[in-house]
């Protein structure tokens, strides 16, 4: 079905060479759609232009072997590729470019345009940069896409996201038990194990986590097994150079999904400043634990290497495609509109957080207004939150 689609290659001696291309692929991989289309375009409307100028919003697709097609998208200044599937339903316009009349590719959500961050270096990370210095991109006959010297590139080991924590070198301020419940349970991918502080007296806890190299980080998971009503989730490139990406402080809730945005780190940490009064409550005291931390980042890193050692790479992460995304009209003028619906859920979110964090405090004094003769009259509590009166906050799982 993807043959269907209306891709746009820069040049028109594209057809035979990326068809002599898959030659050489294809007796060691499958293809994904990207490159596939080709051979079977010549049956369908394959639409060959001198340069993607003018199409429109595209999809800048990628031929790297891969389970799902990849997708170059931008997440803050990082450009990345994720899956087209991923891209497409955070709806947030991540995937789509524009070609300028300078042969500039423009990001439509950020406005900001594609380029080498540090230019004329093979290697160099790509990034989005102001529109007026990016510079414009050659597309070549054999899929590849030239910026001066240089060509698009991958590094890394295989496309998509990974959990850039999984094993990774853990601390914490304090363990219960190191031997059973250090730092490193949270990140040792056994769902049976947890991280627990000892007893909190009122101090802050961490739990730091190095991820052993810099990656441009998608996303956190956090699984609680005993929550923190009040956090925050730092990250750092080095060592005392924290900043804040997230902060909590009226979580009840026993998982948590937070986007990072893309944000380049190699540390990540959890900061715990107050336990919840119910959810984070061991043997009668307030402790933490934390069962698992997710980290998601690319496993490939967007850059510029030189186009025949490129070229040789086995698995195609050297070619992209540009695909028609729309048919017309400016997406991006939607873009607004749904940022605004994600704010109104979040703030809908913290205010129900809020809420039962308030109730969570009144909680443990129900007992003493179930012994009190004339409130009893007016309106007996449930058998059951006088017995369990914890499930008034809920799991909120």
């Amino acid at each position: 079905s993807c043959c269907r689609q209306p891709y746009i290659l820069g040049h028109h001696r594209a057809l035979l060479s990326v068809r002599a291309e898959m030659a050489r692929t294809l007796p060691r991989l499958f293809l994904s759609c990207s490159m596939v289309f080709v051979s079977c375009g010549m049956a369908r409307s394959l639409q060959l232009a001198t340069s993607a100028e003018g199409a429109g919003a595209v999809m800048i697709i990628g031929g790297v072997t891969a389970p799902s097609e990849m997708c170059l998208t931008a997440v803050g200044p990082a450009v990345q590729l994720e899956t087209c599937k991923a891209a497409v339903a955070s709806g947030d316009g991540r995937e789509l470019w524009e070609m300028q009349p300078g042969r500039e590719l423009r990001h439509l959500r950020s406005g900001r345009c594609m380029a080498p961050t540090t230019a004329g270096e093979a290697d160099s990370p790509v990034g989005l940069v102001d529109c007026n210095v990016a510079g414009g991109w050659d597309l070549q006959g054999n899929g590849q896409w030239k910026h001066g010297e240089f060509c698009l590139d991958q590094r890394g080991d295989a496309a998509g996201m990974g959990n850039v924590a999984a094993s990774a070198a853990a601390t914490a301020t304090s363990a219960m038990n190191p031997a059973s419940h250090g730092a490193g349970a949270a990140v040792d991918l056994d769902a049976s194990s947890m991280w627990m502080s000892r007893f909190v007296g009122g101090a802050a806890e961490e739990l730091t986590i190095d991820l052993g190299q810099t990656h441009n980080l998608d996303r956190i998971a956090i699984s609680w097994a005993f929550p923190a009503q009040a956090f925050l989730v730092q990250t750092a490139v080095s060592p005392g150079d924290w900043a804040d990406a997230y902060s909590a402080t009226t979580n009840a809730l026993r998982r948590t999904s937070i986007p990072l945005g893309g944000r380049a780190a190699s540390l990540v940490r959890i900061r715990m400043t107050k336990p919840h009064p119910l959810l984070g409550v061991f043997h009668g005291r307030a402790v933490y634990g934390i069962k698992s931390v997710s980290v998601m980042a690319p496993r490939m890193n967007t850059v510029m290497g030189r186009c025949a050692v490129a070229a040789a790479a086995p698995d195609a992460r050297d070619k992209y495609f540009a695909v028609a995304a729309t048919a017309g009209g400016a997406p991006a003028a939607e873009f607004g509109a749904l940022a605004e619906a994600q704010g109104q859920s979040v703030a809908a979110q913290a205010s129900l957080g809020a809420v039962l964090a308030e109730l969570a405090g009144f909680v443990p004094k129900l007992a003493q207004c179930v012994a009190d003769p004339a409130l009893l009259a007016v309106a007996p509590l449930p058998s059951h939150v006088v017995d369990r009166p914890e499930r008034l906050a809920g799991d909120s799982e």
